[in-house]
Order: structure tokens, then C-alpha cells, then sequence
């Protein structure tokens, strides 16, 4: 049966079950984020009807309300079964928009529970088939939820590419809750940059938003964040005034996550005021609510801030006891950042309780989750890439699609396309000659440029920035060993490394052979010059694989700052090289900032080009 069968069905009957339906759709959508269980009694209504009435169209729809409204009451598990029977439906009687609804719906149900990897491909289909229908605010739906994806995987640059594109068509159209729901995605992409004052602004935006269009669930998560951002921010009256805004809100809503968040963060700031009792209290109900939601990960994160209430307290055996249980919890579901934490904290306990061989146990079980986190960050880097390419494959036929409908008018764009190629030619001609062909960094003309640049910026708001010149230890053998292709390879998996070690700003260039340098923009002291060059050191640490080989190789990294040391392009390069030389005499693998009782030797003096 055809969506146009469909339709003409519908018109022809002339009971008015149809227009009730509509209005009890209508009625349950405007309802979902104020009154939830009010707009679920009428979802459930209008299912019961359109299966009365044998009307498949309007029971997909009905089933997809109930799965939304679901979503939001925390019941993830009745949620994603009326999803999935909606898309079955429009599965089989055609009918895109519903059909990427549902796709969108499962993809936020999987993200809330943490399954990144079908939340993901949920996405990826949605996002096919908006392209196919040229649905662009699906489109953008799509693009906000992937950058949802991204900002979990860490890869909060792309994140926010995804979010602005997102928001850019959003801005377009009068739906209010897209342009509050994006808002807040790029708020807390700010936050893990740590770029609070930034994540609030856009905050306000979202809870102005969410007022002005009554939707009482967004306006209370936009106070909760904002009331974060103030506790970050050192601003505690502000805090409690939106935390306490936040729970209210959620409450009234029955949205329950939402609620059991508040009441989190409500703990913390009570925690952070030294009022422990408060704070326990907070995280008991918190807790009650994470168990009826069956929200096992928020179980284990309130369990072990409720540790901290109870240590405070003087009650070590309830802190004990929570540790303990939010650890085995953290086991069992393979949450290795908690159970890190959990085993960090447990260390201290009994290093204080002087029971040295239990804090030493959990001490070692803490460093070996730390080495799986820095496992999973790979694996997180290479699934970003791996999503990227399902990206650019859905684009690419989409744009295929498009060229077929064009064809027609092929002649009388040939022309146009002519032009479009010289403009690529030129752009990539541009390109080459600014950047290494190997790594798609910047070669060592473009980088005297930005540095140029760096400087200039610098002095006008009285910075200081870093120089680093990077010289790998051990490539040499691999490359004799294993030939140049081999090499090749290397130094394009060094320099991915490298850059995902650094701010986007930020800039990491190849000097050509195993020699990079790179410039780190806004520090406060040669101290954190210092922490991201070890940084860099370590993103090496662990092997790579190269035509089925593991190989190890190191870096010795030279350092010079701007204005201290220098404050031309010739003083700071030759500086931060002087530093490298020194470090490579003495032993490699390490970092070593140029102090001025450092000799420039000769060999040192800056390379041309």
C-alpha cells in the first residue's frame, strides 16, 4: 500500500476518527516536554484508535509519540519496542519521514543508555535517507545528533562542526526546540574544552529559548548546566539558584534522568560548601531515582560522589561500603573511567587507614584502567574516522542521486563546472605549496607564516605561546628496516598523533624528514608548556603498526616561549632548536626548554627552507 493509497483511504472515510487522531497527536506532542504522562495517556489513546480503525499511517505515528514520550520519562526499554514496531510500519507501507523519525528516536534512546555504536548507525541511516528525500531539517537533526556522537568519541572539533551546521539550518525555520537542543550540544562542548564562559552563554540562549516557548524539560536542563558553569566559575549563590531552578522544572516535567541529574549536581555543590549531610541527602535521592530508571552508569557516579559526602562525615564505613559497590557495578558494565576512580579513591581510603598492601592493590588495578582509557582513545580516534568515511560515502551518493536528476541540464552547466575545476586546481596548487604532501600539515614556509602570525597576535594582547621543535628518536632504524614506504607511513600516523594532542588553534607543521614543530597558542607559564610537550611525548609511547610490524620510536622536544625567549621567527626557532640539540646530546626522549645559559651552537642556527 502506497503513502498515496494511504492518503486517499483516509480522505474517503468519512468517519472522524482520522481528525481526533490528528488532534491527539498534536495535543500529546505539544504536551511531552510539560506534562509527559499527560502526553503519553493521549499517545496511547490515539494507538488504541488507529488500530481500531485499521490505519497504519496514523498507528506509526502513534507508536512513535509513545516511544518519544518514553524516551523522555527515562522507560528506555518500552521506548525503543514502540519505536522499533513504527519503523517496522513505515518500513513497510513507505514513509520517510516517519521512517527517519523513528531512526533518529532509536539513535537518542542508544546514546542516553551509552550504545554510541548503534546509536550511531541509526544516525547514518537517518542521515541517508533525509539526503535521498531532501529533507533538510531532518538533514540537520541528523548532523546535531552525530555531533552528539563525535563529542562522545572526544572529537570535539568535528562535534562542533556537526553542531554550527546543524544550527545554521535550524536558524532558518520556526521550530523552536531544534535551535534549544543544539545550543545545548554546544554548551557542553564548550564545557570539555573548558571554555565555561563560552558553554554559559550559550546556556542562556537555550533556557531563553526554551521560556519563551514553554517547554519547561529544556528550560530546566539548560538552568542545570548553567548552574554547573557557575560552580565551575566560582560563583556559588548563582549555582544554587539555577540548581535549585533545574530541579524544580525536571520534577514538575517527570522527566526522572533529569531529575536524578539535579539532584547530583545539588550534591556537589552542597559537597563543595562542606555541608556533607546536605549533600548526602541529595545523592540518596539521586540514587533512588537512577535505580527505578534502571540507569546503572548514573548509579555508579552518585554512588562514588556519595563517598565523598560520607568521608566528610566521618562515616568511613558507609564510604567504604559505597565504593565498593559503585566498583563492582563499574566492573560489571565495563565502565573503565568510573572504576578508575572508584580504585583511585579506594587507594587513598586505605593509604590512610595505613593498610598499605590493599592501597597498593587498588592503586596498580588504577594505573592498569588508566592504560585502557589511553586504549579506548585510540579506538575512539579511529571510530570518529571510520564514521567519517560512512559520512562522506552517504554524501557522495547523495550527490550522485542529484547529478542523475541533473543531467538534463548538463549541457548548460558545462561551462560553470569548467570554472569550478580551475578554482579546485588553483586551491589545491595553493594548498601543496603550503603543505607537506605526505602529512597534509603545513610545511616549513606556511609555518613561518603563522608564526609570524602568532607573533603579531601575541604582543597585540601581551600572550605567551609556546615554540616546539620535534625530532623523532629511532625513525632512522625503521626506516632501514622496513624501507620507505614503511617510513612514510610512520611519520603520517606520528603526525596524527601529534595533532590530536592540541588545541584546533593551535598549529603542528613537518620540517620535512623526521622533524616537525608546532606552536601552542594562550599559555599562562613555561609550566604548561611544559605538561603539553610531555603530552606529546606520550601520545608515542604506544606502538604503531606498520606493514605488520609494531614499532616503537620516541621524540626529543625543544622548547622556547614568546616574549621570554624571543620575538622574531630567527630567535624563537633557533631557541627551541638550541633546546633540542641540548636534549639529544644528553639523553632522548624528553623535553627540555631553553633557558639562556643554553649555546646556540653553530649546527643549530635556523635551517633554511
Amino acid at each position: 500500500m502506497t503513502d498515496q493509497s494511504l492518503d486517499n483511504a483516509d480522505s474517503a472515510r468519512p468517519n472522524p476518527g482520522a481528525m481526533q487522531l490528528d488532534l491527539w497527536l498534536r495535543r500529546a506532542e505539544e504536551l511531552r516536554n510539560s506534562d509527559a504522562h499527560q502526553a503519553l495517556a493521549l499517545g496511547e489513546q490515539a494507538r488504541e484508535e488507529a488500530t481500531r480503525l485499521g490505519d497504519v499511517s496514523r498507528l506509526a505515528r502513534s507508536l512513535l509519540n509513545c516511544g518519544r514520550t518514553r524516551w523522555t520519562l527515562g522507560d528506555y526499554g518500552t521506548a525503543r519496542h514502540n519505536l522499533h514496531e513504527a519503523l517496522a510500519i513505515t518500513e513497510e507501507h513507505p514513509d520517510a519521514e516517519t521512517q527517519i523519525r523513528c531512526l533518529m528516536n532509536l539513535g537518542l534512546v542508544d546514546m542516553d543508555q551509552g550504545h554510541y555504536v548503534p546509536a550511531s548507525a541509526h544516525f547514518l541511516r537517518a542521515l541517508r535517507l533525509s539526503r535521498q528525500a531532501a529533507l533538510p531539517i531532518r538533514e540537520a537533526g541528523c548532523l546535531n545528533n552525530l555531533g552528539g556522537v563525535h563529542e562522545y568519541l572526544g572529537d570535539y572539533s568535528q562535534a562542533t562542526e556537526y553542531y554550527l551546521q546543524a544550527l545554521q539550518v535550524f536558524e532558518q525555520h520556526d521550530d523552536p526546540l531544534d535551535r534549544i537542543i543544539v545550543r545545548v550540544n554546544l554548551g557542553t562542548t564548550c564545557q570539555q574544552l573548558r571554555r565555561t564562559s563560552q558553554a554559559l552563554e550559550y546556556y542562556r540562549q537555550a533556557w531563553q529559548l526554551a521560556l519563551a516557548s514553554n517547554n519547561k524539560r529544556y528550560q530546566g536542563m539548560a538552568a542545570l548546566y548553567q548552574g554547573e558553569c557557575y560552580r565551575e566559575l566560582q560563583q556559588p549563590e548563582q549555582a544554587l539558584d539555577s540548581l535549585e531552578q533545574a530541579l524544580q522544572l525536571l520534577r514538575d516535567t517527570g522527566y526522572r534522568k533529569g531529575e536524578a541529574q539535579a539532584l547530583s549536581a545539588l550534591g556537589d555543590w552542597y559537597l563543595s560548601q562542606e555541608a556533607s549531610r546536605a549533600a548526602f541527602s541529595h545523592y540518596t535521592h539521586a540514587l533512588e531515582l537512577a535505580g527505578t530508571l534502571e540507569d546503572q552508569q548514573l548509579t555508579v557516579s552518585v554512588l562514588i560522589r556519595s563517598a565523598s559526602a560520607l568521608l566528610h562525615a566521618g562515616e568511613a564505613d558507609s564510604a567504604l561500603h559505597a565504593l565498593r559497590r559503585a566498583l563492582s557495578l563499574a566492573e560489571k558494565l565495563s565502565l573503565t573511567a568510573e572504576s578508575s576512580e572508584a580504585h583511585e579513591r579506594l587507594s587513598r581510603y586505605w593509604e590512610l587507614r595505613e593498610d598499605y598492601f590493599q592501597a597498593l592493590a587498588h592503586y596498580k588495578a588504577f594505573h592498569a584502567c588508566q592504560q585502557q582509557l589511553f586504549n579506548d582513545a585510540q579506538d575512539k580516534r579511529t571510530q570518529t574516522l571510520l564514521i567519517q568515511h560512512e559520512v562522506e560515502q552517504i554524501r557522495q551518493s547523495a550527490e550522485e542521486q542529484r547529478s542523475l536528476a541533473e543531467q538534463l541540464q548538463e549541457a548548460h552547466q558545462e561551462l560553470n563546472r569548467a570554472f569550478e575545476h580551475n578554482q579546485q586546481l588553483l586551491e589545491q596548487a595553493s594548498f601543496h605549496a603550503h603543505h607537506d604532501v605526505l602529512t597534509g600539515l603545513p610545511n616549513r614556509l606556511h609555518f613561518d607564516q603563522l608564526l609570524q602570525q602568532a607573533i603579531a597576535q601575541a604582543a597585540r594582547q601581551n600572550e605567551m605561546f609556546a615554540v616546539m621543535l620535534l625530532d623523532l628518536d629511532g625513525f632512522k632504524g625503521v626506516n632501514d628496516s622496513l624501507g620507505h614506504q614503511a617510513g612514510d607511513e610512520l611519520i603520517a600516523q606520528v603526525a596524527q598523533r601529534f595533532r590530536s594532542c592540541l588545541q584546533r588553534d593551535d598549529v603542528v607543521a613537518r620540517f620535512g624528514g623526521d622533524e616537525f614543530t608546532a606552536i601552542v597558542h594562550c599559555l599562562s607559564s613555561p609550566h604548561d608548556a611544559q605538561r603539553i610537550a610531555e603530552r606529546l611525548l606520550a601520545v608515542l609511547q604506544a606502538p604503531f603498526f606498520i606493514h605488520g610490524e609494531h614499532v616503537l620510536v620516541g621524540v626529543s622536544i625543544g622548547v622556547s616561549l614568546f616574549p621570554r625567549d624571543g620575538q622574531d621567527i630567527t630567535t624563537l626557532t633557533a631557541r627551541a632548536d638550541s633546546a633540542m640539540y641540548q636534549i639529544k646530546r644528553s639523553h632522548k626522549g624528553a623535553v627540555q626548554i631553553y633557558s639562556a645559559d643554553q649555546v646556540i651552537p653553530e649546527s643549530c642556527t635556523p635551517r633554511t627552507p
